[in-house]
């Protein structure tokens, strides 16, 4: 009896965790949809400026070819330009009012009753400390759910499940720092040997011998999941370590490449006043500098993306300590 009550209480734990990490997961994908909003806006800020620059280069060689003094092909080439810049610049319209309306999805509202006015692109990165929280398992829900489920599973044949939070340093530099790790998943580690304390013997004529070797299948098969559900959480937060990094040295590159990029259009555009250079080169200098600019946007937006992610892989502020306790 005891035991059942143990067992019940560890899957009303499981549960409860289990609720969580879907509040989680919500959450982050609400905060990575809203990142999305934002950088449509922001692209679409870029747009309508190459835009306004486009429509007076195109009213430039529209007045030239007039005089004489500038081929029709350039006329055609800015109109075609100005003319694909807008159409690109409708389509975001499209795609930020489908992000707006899977965030009124999210939360709770009519898409028709929820909008979310144009702001500046202002959103800043999370700071994230240098040394990240070592007690990684007991923060993430999802993993707390399978160790209370593998905790409900060997009551029912009597296990006493040991400890299974290790604490593992982490560093936002390099990872973990332990080499607790390799022991934790070593396969020949007590704590993961499947069943392994599931020895009692029960004789009943074969009844209960039957149902132990259920319920210890049910253990063997809780604490797998339990030891998967764990390796998976080390790679999220092994993965978005490795991509905060990788972002932002892209992004300090690629916001030189779309000041060198603009530079360059704006140079091109006053050498083709000159006479020095045709328009096709001009064309080939504003392509380069909205390019540029695009992906700058989309870098940082990726990396805000990442940051949401490995806040959720670390938990999102969520720790075993709240599970209930009665």
């Amino acid at each position: 009896m005891r035991r059942t009550i143990k067992s019940a209480k560890a899957a009303a734990q499981a549960d409860a965790a289990t609720l969580a990490n879907a509040r989680l997961s919500i959450q982050t994908e609400l905060a990575t949809d809203y990142i999305s909003l934002r950088q449509y806006d922001e692209e679409e800020r870029v747009y309508a400026k190459e835009v306004a620059d486009y429509e007076r280069s195109l009213k430039v060689f529209q007045n030239q070819y007039a005089a004489g003094n500038a081929a029709k092909s350039a006329v055609l080439t800015a109109e075609t330009t100005l003319d694909s810049a807008k159409a690109s610049q409708t389509d975001l319209i499209r795609q930020r009012a489908l992000m707006e309306h899977a965030i009124a999805v999210l939360v709770g509202v009519a898409p028709a009753d929820l909008t979310i006015a144009p702001a500046p692109w202002n959103l800043k990165l999370p700071e994230i400390p240098t040394v990240l929280p070592g007690a990684l398992l007991e923060r993430r829900p999802d993993v707390a759910s399978a160790e209370r489920s593998a905790a409900s599973a060997s009551e029912l044949i009597g296990v006493q499940i040991a400890t299974y939070y290790p604490t593992i340093s982490l560093s936002a530099s390099g990872g973990f720092e332990s080499n607790e790790v390799a022991n934790l998943f070593n396969a020949s580690s007590a704590l993961w040997s499947i069943g392994a304390s599931a020895t009692e013997t029960i004789f009943d004529g074969g009844l209960r011998g039957a149902r132990v070797r259920q319920y210890r299948a049910q253990y063997d098969e809780a604490v797998a999941t339990y030891r998967q559900t764990a390796l998976t959480a080390f790679q999220n937060v092994e993965d978005n370590l490795a991509a905060q990094r990788v972002y932002g040295s892209e992004l300090t590159l690629q916001t030189a490449a779309a000041k060198a990029a603009a530079e360059n259009q704006t140079i091109t555009y006053n050498e083709y006043n000159a006479g020095t250079v045709d328009y096709t080169t001009v064309a080939a200098a504003e392509a380069a500098a909205l390019s540029a600019e695009l992906s700058q946007v989309q870098i940082e937006s990726s990396r805000l993306a990442t940051a949401v992610s490995l806040i959720e892989a670390l938990g999102g502020g969520w720790t075993a300590k709240q599970l209930p306790k009665g």
